[in-house]
């Protein structure tokens, strides 16, 4: 299990990949998408987070396909 700094990573980091997956939907539903919108989210939220909880984890994910772009 996960414990202190790399758990608070781990939920910065999947939180990241969370927000590219909906940018990537809205962005396909037609949706603009403003740098000023962009510089709006955090991958590091500090309020309403259950920060030192229980979090499950699933070691073997499904393969996500990989982008290096966000749909700006």
């Amino acid at each position: 299990m996960l414990e202190g700094p790399r758990k608070e990573n781990a939920v910065a980091l999947q939180t990241v990949v969370d927000q590219t997956q909906a940018l990537h939907a809205l962005k396909s539903a037609g949706v603009r998408i403003d740098l000023a919108d962009l510089a709006f989210l955090s991958p590091y939220p500090t309020s309403k987070l259950k920060r030192f909880g229980d979090y499950p984890t699933n070691l073997i994910p499904e393969a996500m396909p990989i982008t290096t772009t966000l749909p700006v």
